[in-house]
């Protein structure tokens, strides 16, 4: 800022205020482009696994179910299925939920065994039907393995659920 002296008159040029006023706009901008992205980008319809294990099941051939459980709400609700499942193509094991009640809130699954190489992996999602781990090895066919649920729906609150085989 710069202050000139004319006479017995003072006055000022305030330089910062343009620049001000773009950053202001730009602000303005950005969150607006935010909004429209986070409105209109893609739903987290299924994901493929936030940690751990060594492969995308989604990539591999040959899925079999190895077990599941049905999953309720703490009302009583029936809300989807909890899966054991095993790829041939990549082999080893991996969890999965599929809601049958629309997208949960948030939903953390996770898979795990006592022994083996990546023998852990697990998957943090919000707003999705469809949700599974990244697969783990086993050591040994006859290792156990066990996948956890904990999960919120806006409606029916919130639901847990395991199974081992």
């Amino acid at each position: 800022m710069r202050e000139y002296a004319m006479s017995t008159v003072h006055f000022r040029v305030d330089r910062t205020r343009s620049h001000n006023t773009r950053h202001r706009i730009f602000a303005i901008l950005a969150g607006v482009l935010l909004a429209i992205t986070a409105t209109l980008g893609p739903a987290a319809a299924a994901s493929a696994s936030d940690w751990g294990g060594y492969a995308d099941p989604a990539s591999c051939s040959g899925n079999d179910l190895v077990k599941e459980v049905n999953v309720y709400s703490n009302s009583g609700v029936y809300v989807g299925l909890l899966q054991i499942k095993y790829s041939n193509g990549c082999p080893g094991n991996y969890a999965r939920f599929q809601s049958a009640v629309g997208s949960a809130q948030t939903v953390a699954l996770s898979i795990h065994s006592q022994v083996g190489w990546q023998n852990s992996a697990g998957a943090d999602e919000t707003n999705a039907s469809v949700v599974w781990t990244r697969v783990i090895q086993l050591n040994d066919p006859s290792d156990t393995v066990c996948a956890y649920l904990d999960l919120t729906y806006y409606g029916y609150g919130t639901a847990s659920g395991w199974t081992c085989a």
